[in-house]
């Protein structure tokens, strides 16, 4: 397990891959986390709703699927989404509710 208690940014972008991402923990003040291109599969992990800090996450590019489900709801601070190249199923409209400038998801 991975533990990264006072890291603010986490940004592996581009093929560093986690074989087993939900033994990631990273800090409750995280405010930016990229794991776009790390070949995540199965579904998005729930410990991102803990990130109450969050304001960019970018999980594109990988083989994420299931439905995306209300995960995000809690996250007030996130500003950012990138979904795009996944295998989601399901609607997005939970998103609306939050404050996002960006959200890309498109399959």
């Amino acid at each position: 397990m991975m533990i990264l208690k006072k890291l603010k940014i986490l940004d592996t972008g581009r093929y560093i891959a986690f074989d087993e991402y939900e033994g990631i923990e990273v800090a409750w003040n995280q405010v930016k986390l990229n794991l776009a291109f790390n070949r995540l599969s199965q579904n998005i992990p729930f410990s991102l709703a803990s990130l109450k800090s969050l304001r960019y996450l970018n999980l594109s590019h990988n083989s994420l699927s299931g439905s995306i489900g209300d995960i995000f709801t809690g996250l007030k601070n996130l500003k950012q989404i990138d979904l795009q190249s996944n295998q989601f199923t399901g609607s997005v409209n939970f998103l609306a509710g939050l404050p996002l400038s960006y959200l890309y998801v498109l399959n």
